[in-house]
């Protein structure tokens, strides 16, 4: 049958085919969650190397973890630490981190534009059982858009979230991946976007420390 069509059908069968190609879904990881965590970070979906690795932003091109111990006063390169070292090390500042889909497929590559029929997390059951958490950084606008289709929808149909919702704050931060944007070209310029980050956990700490 494929020798017999034209070239151009011949083109034309070539991209249905791989239209219909089945994907391979993907699946995310179970949350990060420290004792009392005061914010939670929420990415997409975990890229190719996260995925093969089983670590939360595993691509070492990617500024979450550099960002993330510059914020935090750490001045050590975080990637001569174990991953295991890494996770205690945001715990230990009360930091959650979780992923807005917990399956989907990605059709090409690990960018979040990728990303197709995703199934999302628990988000709000989370906050619900962990209420020392007050705000959500978003780590770029499409786990701050996927957040708010998941969230809208919930509320919808069980409004005893609101009481949830009505105490966490959103934070929408520039992506952590290394692509650059126009409004960010790099990590210093990141680093100024992400610092409300530290300002967060500071108050909180504070806010605590009053209270006791």
């Amino acid at each position: 049958m494929y020798q017999n069509l034209s070239r151009m059908n011949r083109i034309q069968y070539f991209i249905t085919m791989q239209e219909i190609k089945p994907h391979t879904t993907l699946y995310s990881f179970p949350p990060v969650i420290p004792g009392k965590p005061l914010i939670l970070i929420l990415g997409t979906m975990p890229g190719r190397e996260s995925l093969r690795l089983k670590q939360y932003y595993a691509f070492r091109r990617n500024h979450f973890w550099p960002l993330m111990y510059q914020l935090l006063g750490k001045t050590e390169n975080p990637w001569e630490s174990s991953y295991q070292k890494r996770i205690e090390f945001l715990s230990k500042n009360q930091i959650a981190l979780w992923d807005v889909y917990a399956a989907c497929i990605r059709k090409k590559g690990s960018l979040d534009h990728s990303i197709e029929q995703g199934i999302p997390n628990e988000i709000l059951s989370l906050l619900k059982s962990n209420s020392s958490i007050k705000t959500i950084f978003f780590n770029g606008s499409t786990a701050s858009r996927g957040f708010e289709i998941y969230s809208e929808s919930m509320l919808l149909s069980n409004p005893e979230y609101n009481e949830v919702m009505d105490r966490i704050s959103c934070i929408l931060l520039p992506s952590s991946s290394p692509i650059p944007t126009k409004k960010c070209r790099n990590i210093t310029e990141k680093y100024q976007y992400w610092l409300p980050i530290m300002k967060a956990l500071t108050k909180y700490l504070s806010d605590l420390i009053i209270s006791d």
